[in-house]
This record gives C-alpha cells, structure tokens and sequence, in this order.
C-alpha cells in the first residue's frame, strides 16, 4: 500500500510505503510527481519504509520507469526505514544518481523533514 502523507507540502512529497503494492498505486504516486514537477519543476520525496514492501509483477515496472523518468527532478530523497537493505540500497542509489539520497532510521523521520526543507 502506498499512502501520501499528511505533511507533504509545496515542492515536498511524503509517503508511507508497507505491505502489498498495486500497479494503481504506483500509477497514482507518478501521477502526483507529475503534478508537481509541472507546478515547481523539482521536488523532494520521502519515502517512509516500516517494512520491505512487496509489489505485483506488473508494478516492479512501472517502479523502474518512475525512477528513470523522475530521478532529474528529485533533487532530495529521504528513505526512513530500519532496513539493513533500505540502507544498503540507499547508499547505492546515491552513489550513481544525481539526486542527493540519504537514508535515515524510523526513529529519525524529523531530521529527514528538516533535511527536506533546507534547514539542516
């Protein structure tokens, strides 16, 4: 399930990710980056992760294709999760984007807002 959080705002996109995921959900999460990048031209994501999320077969790539068409306009991405492969794949993906990821703990969620928002 992918659920827009409450606090996103302006050019700053916030949700959580568990469970099963379905291509309709994936499709509305681009829809909304779309949106945004239309309206501001860049964003910030974060991406709140409690547990690995599964997905159908289909969404694995329409999620490839979200993150080869909107990785040059995601100029933060904060993955929150405990995940030892969130983590991993965080520093990954950072290592070979132009997109600033930084990966913090569940417990840490306030420093990747403030980080979004420029002020740390």
């Amino acid at each position: 399930m992918i659920e827009k959080l409450d606090w996103s705002h302006g050019n700053i996109l916030a949700y959580e990710v568990s469970g099963q995921v379905t291509e309709d959900e994936i499709q509305q999460a681009h829809d909304e980056v779309d949106h945004l990048v239309r309206e501001f031209g860049t964003l910030n994501l974060l991406v709140r992760l409690p547990e690995m999320p599964g997905m159908e077969a289909s969404a694995v790539n329409d999620r490839l294709r979200f993150t080869k068409e909107h990785y040059d306009n995601i100029d933060k991405y904060a993955i929150v999760g405990d995940s030892r492969a969130v983590e991993w794949i965080s520093k990954a993906a950072d290592a070979v984007t132009k997109t600033e990821i930084k990966h913090f703990d569940l417990d840490d969620e306030e420093s990747a807002k403030a980080w979004l928002d420029h002020t740390v």
